[in-house]
């Protein structure tokens, strides 16, 4: 059953309401920036139904309390329909801060809503006075957190930190900005109604008669939350099965199983429809309780309701951990309260192993300063890179390494120094995915192996790049270099270029895949077995 809650309401001046068919105060063109809107009063008989769950919610808690707060807010958006045509209005103080209606007379589930506003056009004429008038549409939005002074566009889920009601700012330029919130933030709802009467003077204030916009024959305002707000705790599991602590978590990501859902929102006045929808929800150092307790304000979309949501979460040593949870019968809703625990079992490491040098990562990059460097990276590589110091060489050794990185090479050196030399020592099977260049360095790059042969496999984003650069093996065009004549397409002897001394490099044919990358294998053996 979907949870909803009902406002009760006559927006008046102490007067009854009237009829649709009232003669209307016309709309008037709106007046030079920085003149006073006239005041609407509004006194709103408030409570809150047999189906008032959505308020949702206290979090934390596994029964749900729903009552009016004297710290509650209604802030009022206006669509002109009609006369208005086009139009919208925002309720403010004719300068830069938003208004809003106000519980007041709070007894548990019923309230009165009162507050005295003034409305201005938005966008370039913010401070242009607004008169609503018969036909327009009210939107409602209850507990919503207002996300600029004076511009109601979007609401964004991504901005999430997993926590109950932590707001996070970050500071730029030497100012504080939001820069994620907590669950609660989002624990809003709204409704939307239709002006039928505008009644009052500019003496004394005017105020409106409006039904529902879906139902005209009824006054009550009725406000639906509009996303489902969960709390989970968890549990993680290391590679044996075991329980361990809840560990640091450095990236969580939720998902639906094959599915989108809702990350962002907002109509009437986002240019680009009423919702934004992503396959992922990602939070970056999710806030978890030490009880393991974690909260999340999802939307779904019908068609996706009953897949299963997936919970992926990084530790700061790379171990990933996940758990699937199957939807519940008749499929997940908005507008519910999801509390429950889950247990996320150890999946993998993508940390790697790295030794020989004291680096550690720090936003998954390895700086190594040594000089010269002499290290050895093995293992399961997700995400990492390795940027090597800037004008001497060294030794990189690569043992049966899997790597990955969406964004930088693999293995990185950002200065042009023929000098700077980097012996690549391989053993065994390696392989490293990247965009462009998986290996790219400004010295000479030199390959030899350990035991009787070893290869490298590279997959890149870029024809040009063979996968790897040096400053002995560039792209065509490069005056004063060898070229990696990229391409050809068949198995090419590139010992010439890459090959360290008594060693002798096999480049394989190039297979090119349906996505735009491709990929090459070099095999390198001894001359001299």
């Amino acid at each position: 059953m979907k949870r909803t809650f009902y406002f009760i309401a006559v927006l008046a001046l102490g007067i009854t309401a009237c009829n649709k068919d009232q003669i209307q105060t016309p709309a008037e063109e709106p007046a030079a920036p920085g003149t006073e809107a006239p005041i609407y009063h509004f006194s709103i008989p408030a409570s809150l139904g047999n189906e008032a769950n959505t308020k949702a919610v206290t979090l934390g808690e596994s029964t749900i309390n729903s009552t009016f707060a004297n710290t509650d807010k209604v802030y009022v958006f206006i669509e002109g329909k009609g006369s208005n045509a086009g139009k919208l209005a925002t309720s403010h103080n004719g300068e830069d801060a938003a208004t809003y209606l106000t519980p007041s007379n709070i007894n548990g589930t019923s309230c009165d809503l009162t507050g005295a506003l003034k409305f201005y056009y938005k966008n370039n004429d913010a401070l242009a006075p607004y008169t609503p008038a018969e036909g327009d549409v009210v939107n409602l939005y209850y507990n919503m957190t207002y996300p600029s002074n004076m511009d109601m566009s979007y609401f964004y889920y991504r901005m999430q930190n997993g926590s109950k009601n932590q707001d996070i700012y970050s500071e730029i330029f030497g100012s504080l900005s939001l820069e994620s919130q907590g669950a609660s933030a989002y624990d809003f709802a709204m409704a939307k109604m239709k002006v039928t009467g505008v009644t009052g003077n500019g003496t004394d204030g005017y105020s409106l008669t409006m039904v529902q916009y879906d139902d005209e024959t009824k006054s009550n305002v009725h406000f639906e939350k509009l996303g489902s707000m969960f709390r989970q705790r968890l549990t993680f599991t290391d590679k044996n099965g075991d329980a361990i602590a809840v560990p640091t978590i450095n990236n969580l990501t939720v998902r639906f199983e094959g599915g989108n859902f809702i990350v962002g929102q907002y109509w009437p006045f986002s240019p680009y429809g009423p919702y934004y929808q992503s396959p992922t929800l990602p939070i970056k150092n999710p806030i978890i309780s030490a009880e393991g307790d974690l909260y999340l304000a999802l939307m779904f979309i019908d068609a996706n309701k009953n897949r299963p949501l997936v919970l992926e979460a990084t530790d700061n040593q790379g171990n990933v951990y996940s758990v699937t949870k199957a939807a519940p019968a008749g499929g997940f809703e908005n507008g519910k309260y999801y509390y429950g625990s889950a247990t996320l079992a150890w999946q993998k490491c993508i940390l790697p192993t790295v030794t020989g040098t004291s680096a550690t990562p720090v936003n998954g990059c390895f700086t190594i300063t040594e000089n010269p460097f002499n290290f050895t990276i093995s293992g399961n590589s997700e995400g990492y890179n390795f940027k090597l110091p800037e004008g001497h060489g060294g030794t990189i050794t690569l043992d049966n390494l899997t790597a990955s990185r969406d964004d930088s090479p693999i293995i990185e050196q950002n200065i042009n120094d023929p000098n700077a030399d980097v012996s690549l020592v391989l053993t065994g099977t390696n392989s490293i995915t990247a965009s462009f260049d998986g290996i790219l360095v400004y010295g000479n790059l030199k390959l030899s192996c350990t035991g009787t042969s070893a290869t490298l496999t590279v997959t890149a984003s870029s024809v040009g790049s063979c996968g790897i650069k040096g400053h002995n093996y560039r792209s065509d065009g490069v005056p004063g270099v060898s070229y990696n004549e990229l391409y050809t397409t068949t198995e090419l002897d590139v010992s010439s270029m890459l090959a360290a001394t008594g060693y002798s490099v096999i480049r394989s044919a190039r297979t090119d895949h349906t996505d735009g990358s491709y990929t090459w294998t070099y095999t390198v053996t001894p001359k001299n077995p």
